[in-house]
């Protein structure tokens, strides 16, 4: 995102992943076809969503189960208003699935349905949630921060709260079960800060010490892998 609000893509264009209407490859940045001042950009798998200094959510590329909120399938080459009508003031991409928090600090996401934090929409035959759905819980959260198929969040007393693919133990909660819904952090911290990866999570605990979770095969945890 540019100092002016515009945002810019460069890479493979499949899909209008690019957000310039085309599906050319941009192989410099390239504006997206959108006018709208934005304030935070994240990419997905296949598509990518900006959050726009209204507070309203815009996202492109492919429908992938229905990563781009707009209530019903079908990819767009160019950016297109999330449906609900609500203003967001934070945004988090995942690989499949979209969270951000509303201004009331409730949690909303769409996409994969096992990634939605909602255990009544998880059951979705299509496992699609093409409109965004509260996530389970009634939380006020002050953070959100989502990875390819799981979303983790800090309450309003910095405790942490995970859902999504669990079969990594990227949530935390000491099992590796997958989460419909929020389970908290084991340990009792509290967190500065929260950051979901692919096969781990770190956070900064309000000691200022770095916490991690999840699968170390490359030393994501901090310590050599094979280590205790």
């Amino acid at each position: 995102v540019a100092l002016e609000g515009q945002v810019y893509c460069w890479g493979v264009g499949i899909d209008g992943l690019n957000g310039t209407g085309s599906e050319d490859v941009a192989l410099t940045p390239v504006p997206i076809a959108s006018t709208v001042r934005m304030q935070q950009v994240g990419v997905g798998q296949f598509s990518a969503c900006a959050l726009a200094e209204s507070g309203d959510v815009y996202c492109w590329g492919r429908d992938l189960y229905g990563m781009l909120g707009q209530g019903r399938p079908g990819r767009s080459l160019v950016p297109v208003l999330v449906t609900g009508g609500r203003q967001y003031t934070a945004l988090a991409v995942g690989g499949q699935h979209v969270c951000a928090l509303d201004t009331a600090r409730q949690a909303w996401c769409w996409g994969y349905s096992p990634s939605v934090g909602s255990a009544a929409s998880s059951a979705s035959a299509s496992q699609s949630v093409q409109s965004p759905q509260a996530v389970d819980g009634g939380r006020r959260y002050v953070a959100i921060t989502a990875a390819f198929g799981h979303t983790c969040a800090l309450d309003e007393g910095n405790a942490a709260w995970c859902w999504g693919s669990n079969g990594a133990a990227t949530l935390g909660d000491g099992t590796t079960e997958n989460r419909t819904s929020p389970v908290p952090v084991a340990g009792n911290l509290r967190f500065r800060q929260i950051s979901a990866g692919g096969t781990a999570t770190c956070g900064i605990v309000t000691d200022a010490t770095l916490a991690c979770w999840g699968m170390n095969s490359y030393g994501q945890l901090g310590f050599t892998p094979g280590d205790p």
